[in-house]
């Protein structure tokens, strides 16, 4: 009978490097190659190895709109956090930007050269302009570059009332960014700062908004003679904000009409009626009951109806030490009839005159409303006598 084979029993043995150095060496000089071929490639399709094509970039970016790829690089904004950098759409809409150039000549001096260009802007007129370029020595294979450090920027400064939410800039919402806003004189106004390139800034408020602009806030950089600007934003209530402060004062409104026992704390009422709503209130009377206080103290009513007759149109008007705060105009009052069962059981009906008081503060995106009828009567209400 055969025997079982018995499993080998020989050591496994490393390669001796030896037998190793050459193979390594040869993966080793391949990679080299096809890194340098592969550089070599890259550095070949995408440097400007014509002084002409770092203009003809340029210009293809702002009249394809690439802002940010424009201004991104620029070691100014880098080192600035105050100024802001805009999406693309934001330019893409900017009215008389660069709309087409020809390169027309080229003049090489050394290590810089001068190119010419004729500018097609966006309003049909036409500039010559001149640019410099400077040379890039490259090492070995690589090639030599032209670059382009000179750009037709300049910084767009806005001037707020006060810290909005967000803004519209040619047409297209923009957040500002807190670093991007700067304090003027201890005030609630703001100065608002982004960097841009040739073409007009128009500055509003998005459709959102519960504010409109005042005024036509717009400006242009010259691509001719790039310098600062500055734009004024003045603030007006939006429909949002008038439509919104109207819905508030109809539910303050509406609580007192469809309360069963009328609130006597947030709905204006005759001083007798409002002194017997809260001796009702506080001694749970039925409605059925008109039982008397004793003499001296106020009398208990029963079935007390708040209705609105009339009321002011609301009128916003920005109060003077807060730029973002509007109040109602408090000229004219409101007029509201109630209607109650006396202590001996007669109805009776009474009118009483109140304030509409409104307050509403914003910051763009978001609004606070705050509405109160108020018992008491301003000057101007009291001596109003309109119909």
């Amino acid at each position: 009978m055969k025997a079982p084979d018995r499993p080998s029993t020989a050591r496994f043995q490393l390669p001796s490097w030896r037998s190793l150095r050459r193979p390594l060496l040869v993966v080793v000089v391949l990679m080299v190659v096809v890194v340098v071929a592969w550089t070599t490639l890259i550095n070949f399709l995408t440097v400007s190895r014509d002084p002409q094509d770092p203009v003809d970039d340029y210009f293809d970016r702002l009249e394809g709109g690439s802002a940010r790829q424009v201004l991104a690089p620029l070691s100014s904004v880098r080192k600035d956090p105050t100024i802001q950098i805009l999406p693309n759409p934001v330019y893409r809409n900017a009215a008389d930007r660069p709309a087409g150039h020809d390169v027309v000549a080229t003049a090489v001096h050394g290590n810089t050269a001068d190119v010419t260009v004729d500018v097609r802007m966006g309003d049909g007129q036409e500039c010559r302009l001149t640019y410099t370029v400077h040379k890039r020595r490259a090492w070995g294979a690589l090639n030599d570059s032209w670059q382009l450090h000179e750009r037709d920027n300049a910084t767009v400064r806005v001037h707020l009332p006060a810290e909005l939410d967000s803004l519209a800039v040619n047409g297209r919402t923009v957040r500002p960014d807190g670093a991007a806003l700067r304090a003027t004189d201890g005030s609630p106004a703001r100065t608002w700062q982004f960097e841009g390139l040739p073409g007009v800034y128009r500055i509003g408020l998005p459709e959102h908004s519960y504010y409109v602009a005042g005024n036509d806030a717009s400006n242009r950089i010259d691509i001719r003679d790039p310098r600062p600007v500055a734009i004024d934003l003045d603030l007006t209530p939006s429909p949002r904000m008038w439509q919104s402060a109207d819905d508030e004062v109809t539910r303050a409104i509406e609580h007192c009409e469809s309360s069963p026992l009328v609130d006597a704390q947030r709905c204006p009422l005759p001083d007798e009626v409002a002194a017997g709503t809260a001796a009702s209130a506080t001694e749970a009377a039925p409605a059925s009951s008109a039982t008397p206080r004793p003499a001296g103290g106020p009398r208990v009513i029963t079935d007390a109806t708040w209705e609105l007759e009339s009321r002011p149109p609301l009128v916003l008007q920005p109060d003077t030490g807060q730029p973002l705060q509007y109040h109602a105009q408090r000229y004219r009052p409101a007029v509201a009839k109630v209607t109650y069962r006396d202590g001996e059981g007669q109805e009776v009906s009474e009118r009483v005159r109140f304030g509409v008081e409104v307050s509403v503060h914003s910051t763009g995106d978001r609004a606070q409303t705050r509405v109160r009828l108020r018992p008491t009567l301003t000057p101007q209400e009291k001596d109003y006598r309109g119909s």
